[in-house]
């Protein structure tokens, strides 16, 4: 999987993933961690500048896995999430 910061475009092999602004910052953010899982808090703090409710970086990273495959993003339960 590759994401180009000058697109703002994610692809996987040859197949271009549509994502919007949220999601592609939310990968972006875990793909700059990879190797570490991430809590739904601080995640929550670098995607939105406003505060959310952690669920709904629930809601977008069970977005991303529906678009990308469940191979690529980590849930470490009781603790967040990473990407592999």
């Amino acid at each position: 999987m590759t994401l180009d910061d000058n697109t703002k475009s994610c692809k996987i092999g040859d197949k271009e993933i549509p994502l919007t602004k949220v999601e592609y910052k939310l990968l972006s953010i875990l793909l700059d961690n990879s190797g570490r899982i991430m809590s739904r808090k601080e995640i929550a703090s670098l995607v939105w500048e406003k505060p959310v409710s952690l669920r709904t970086v629930d809601a977008v990273v069970s977005r991303l896995r529906k678009k990308l495959g469940d191979t690529y993003i980590t849930t470490r339960f009781g603790f967040g999430y990473g990407v592999n």
